[in-house]
């Protein structure tokens, strides 16, 4: 959140005619009450960016715990902003190792 709080300081104010600053929502699998992804949620919706990316899921997990915490993090930002999912696809091995 510091960081956040940095670059909403002294980045955004002069690079104002930028939309590309997203917000990423973290906090893994925690889907409690108050839990961590729902702490994170909050706190970057009050920021009022242009757009929020979604994080904090490996690739590894089942499908139904995947979207579970896809559904709960998505109902809880706003509309009519762009949302961006990130690494959404299982991590594969290198080919090569030099």
């Amino acid at each position: 959140m510091l960081t956040l709080c940095r670059l909403l300081t002294y980045y955004l104010p002069a690079t104002a005619h930028c939309k590309n600053l997203f917000a990423i929502v973290q906090g893994g699998l925690d889907l409690s009450p108050g839990g961590l992804r729902e702490q994170c949620v909050a706190a970057m919706v009050a920021r009022d960016l242009p757009g929020y990316a979604f994080g904090g899921l490996a690739g590894g997990e089942d499908k139904d715990t995947f979207w579970r915490v896809v559904a709960h993090g998505t109902a809880r930002l706003p509309r009519g902003k762009v949302r961006l999912m990130r690494r959404t696809a299982p991590r594969r091995a290198p080919r090569h190792s030099y």
